[in-house]
């Protein structure tokens, strides 16, 4: 008698399924490159072979220790994912909090040409849109995601930090090498002049093997009779993230070490990096929108469905999907007859405040902003509403934890597709607290004051085992539950994927969640209970 295959952990499943879109986007994304550089295939190996392997798992403290002891920071850049860019600002942030703030910016997206109307951007008070025209932003930068920089230029300009640009001027023009060269000059030039200050470098994660930028920084540094020692902050290699995966090590490393001061940042899965650049591609003026939505949103269903053995309906292709700006849908929502009152209300409401969401009635999602983690997150709330049927009107303590048990699913399966997708945490909600108090703001901001108090008397009352009180839960205002419900079912979501992952959920009690419609009352808060109960112990990895 043949043996029995034994199954797969839900990270193997994971990972073939992963393996297989990589695949499946790397041939698309090749196959849109035009390379006119002949060293190109000779760069892009020197690259590869620099972030193939790791040495150790390490930790944002020893990434800080030997910023210390250096004076150039590189921190690699890829261009269309705004995490990129998101991440250099945490890495600026996070060396303020423990060092002093001597430090200079450099930035590969501005070219050097162009100092002066980057000057008058950050001190003199030129507009915006003034300076995008002045520097020619869309017509230079080859990936003109302005909105992808605005984060970084506002810590800037908050803190008041000098920044430069130091791209060569017709960089298109010009060989990676030869790029390379004129930034190298333009770092060491300012390192020279900045002696007591840090100089921190985004660029693209491809410039910084130690072949490529490192070297001509050193070249220059010489000649000028400097000691320039570097930290290279690499991001997101596909072969490190396999290894990873294979160990069971991804989901609670965010930072490995590479080399000698040499580091790989682990913030964004390969498909979803990939996506970001398929996203740019296939779109003009930055807009983040997908050629045929509704495939792309199904392809997220079969996958979630997939990975938890959960088998779909014949019908489940039957679904409409828009995205934001999509005048199919403005026309749909000004046919009043379609929608009940109470459900234009909510969709309003969603559209204003760029919130995705899905209708189990009329089958209609709506990516707000559309990302994959709103896309993933509907496509869970679709899978579960197939299985469990609609919503029905439920006592308020009912329809509050059902509520939050729906947002967890759909953070869960979310955290699926993005295993590095973050939410909001007890102790980001004390620091958020005190923040608005200190401030001054906790007034004007009354919805994120009053849902982080709420978020953290909730998790104090938790300790206790017990639950909100009904009448608490009626005198919330609609915004409030809302708000309330949303974070504590993110925040449950994230350990349920944890949970899920290291063994202590099993598939059954998963797919029990997604076809369990909790009708008898008082279930929804049971269910929350009991998952508190299993998920205590679970490790979440630290957030990067």
């Amino acid at each position: 008698m043949a043996k029995k295959a034994k199954s797969e952990k839900p990270r193997q499943e994971l990972l073939k399924i992963e393996k297989k879109i990589f695949r499946q986007n790397q041939e698309t994304i090749d196959e849109s490159v035009l390379v006119s550089d002949k060293d190109f295939k000779k760069y892009l190996a020197n690259y590869k072979r620099a972030v193939r392997n790791f040495t150790r798992r390490s930790t944002v403290e020893a990434i800080h220790r030997d910023i210390s002891k250096s004076r150039i920071v590189l921190v690699g850049d890829y261009h269309t994912l705004d995490q990129s860019q998101r991440s250099f600002v945490r890495v600026l942030r996070n060396y303020f909090r423990d060092q002093n703030k001597k430090v200079i910016v450099a930035l590969e997206a501005i070219q050097a040409r162009h100092q002066r109307y980057l000057n008058q951007f950050m001190f003199d008070g030129i507009k915006e849109n003034v300076f995008i025209e002045k520097i020619g932003f869309k017509e230079h930068w080859f990936f003109d995601l302005w909105e992808n920089h605005l984060v970084i230029f506002d810590f800037l300009k908050f803190h008041q930090i000098q920044v430069y640009g130091i791209e060569a001027p017709g960089y298109e023009n010009k060989s990676l090498l030869e790029r390379d060269e004129y930034m190298a000059e333009q770092i060491v030039d300012l390192a020279d002049k900045n002696p007591d200050k840090k100089i921190f470098v985004l660029v693209g994660d491809l410039h910084l093997s130690p072949q490529h930028l490192p070297k001509q920084i050193h070249k220059f540094a010489k000649k000028k009779e400097l000691k320039l020692p570097i930290v290279t902050l690499y991001q997101n290699s596909a072969e490190i993230y396999w290894k990873l995966s294979e160990k069971e090590l991804v989901d609670h490393t965010l930072i490995v070490k590479v080399a000698d001061k040499s580091y790989c940042r682990m913030h964004t899965p390969p498909i979803i990096v990939q996506q970001s650049y398929l996203n740019w591609l296939y779109h003009e003026e930055g807009i983040f929108d997908w050629v045929d939505a509704k495939a792309s949103f199904l392809n997220l269903v079969e996958r979630i469905s997939h990975v938890i053995g959960l088998k779909l309906p014949e019908d489940y292709e039957t679904v409409e999907v828009y995205t934001c700006g999509d005048l199919g849908f403005m026309k749909l929502l000004s046919k009043e007859k379609t929608f009940s009152k109470k459900d234009l209300k909510f969709i309003r409401r969603q559209i204003e405040n760029s919130e995705s969401y899905f209708l189990p009635g009329p089958r209609i999602a709506y990516i707000a902003n559309v990302s994959i983690h709103h896309a993933a997150e509907e496509a869970s709330h679709y899978l579960k509403s197939l299985h469990s049927g609609l919503e029905f009107p439920r006592p308020h303590k009912d329809a509050f934890y059902a509520n939050v048990l729906h947002e967890a699913i759909g953070f869960f399966g979310s955290k699926l597709i993005n295993s590095k997708r973050k939410c909001a945490r007890y102790k980001d909600f004390i620091s958020q607290k005190k923040y608005l108090e200190r401030s001054g703001l906790a007034a004007k901001r009354h919805l994120e004051y009053e849902t982080a108090d709420l978020f953290i008397k909730h998790t104090k009352l938790l300790k206790t085992k017990q639950l909100l009180h009904t009448n608490k839960i009626v005198n919330l205002t609609s915004e409030l539950f809302l708000a309330l419900s949303h974070a504590l079912g993110y925040d449950l979501g994230d350990g349920l994927y944890y949970g899920f992952m290291d063994g202590k959920i099993n598939k059954e009690f998963i797919r029990d969640l997604f076809t369990n419609p909790f009708a008898e009352e008082g279930k929804p808060g049971e269910i929350y209970l009991q998952l508190i109960k299993l998920l205590k112990g679970v490790k979440r990895p630290p957030k990067l």
